[in-house]
């Protein structure tokens, strides 16, 4: 990866991580996914950008593999998305 994406990974990453999701996951209408952490095996909540089709959620990826909760998931495929409130 070029230092021009690796900075930009780590600046959007922490800003998300300090300011974007505390706030996120207090909304009402944000939905929210519930992983297990992979090392700790404690329950993360990340907000989400998504959209339920059916029986299916299909959600996005800012940084595909590298995000966290897409590793979290890897590990354990068992999560909980939080639609609206539900």
């Amino acid at each position: 990866m070029t230092s021009r994406a690796e900075r930009r990974y780590r600046v959007v990453t922490a800003f998300q991580r300090r300011v974007g999701n505390p706030l996120l996951r207090r909304m009402p209408f944000q939905t929210l996914l519930e992983t297990t952490g992979r090392v700790s095996g404690l329950p993360r909540t990340t907000p989400v950008g998504g959209r339920r089709v059916g029986d299916t959620f299909w959600l996005v990826s800012e940084f595909g593999g590298r995000s966290q909760y897409v590793r979290n998931i890897a590990a354990d495929p068992r999560v909980r998305v939080r639609i609206r409130g539900r």
